[in-house]
């Protein structure tokens, strides 16, 4: 399961609809197929989406920027008087 936005919005969801008379199919009839059922098609839309671009069924964006700046170092340099 994800540890991310999940949480119980599927529990949530399903019995929001069925108080009002529907249900999606998709989720299934227990808690955790509806679960795994919602991550896949709700949370990971945008790893499917990733992984279409490269044929395969889900990944993760990911960006590199270079190494993290020496923000120490910087404000030593920045603000240091001499003795």
């Amino acid at each position: 399961m994800t540890q991310g936005p999940a949480g119980h919005s599927c529990t949530r969801l399903r019995q929001r609809m069925a108080a009002e008379g529907r249900c999606l199919p998709r989720l299934g009839s227990d808690d955790r197929t509806a679960s795994r059922n919602y991550i896949r098609e709700f949370v990971l839309v945008g790893n499917r989406e990733c992984g279409c671009r490269y044929g395969v069924e889900f990944a993760e964006p990911f960006s590199c920027s270079g190494p993290p700046r020496d923000r120490g170092s910087e404000y030593v340099d920045a603000k240091a008087v001499p003795l």
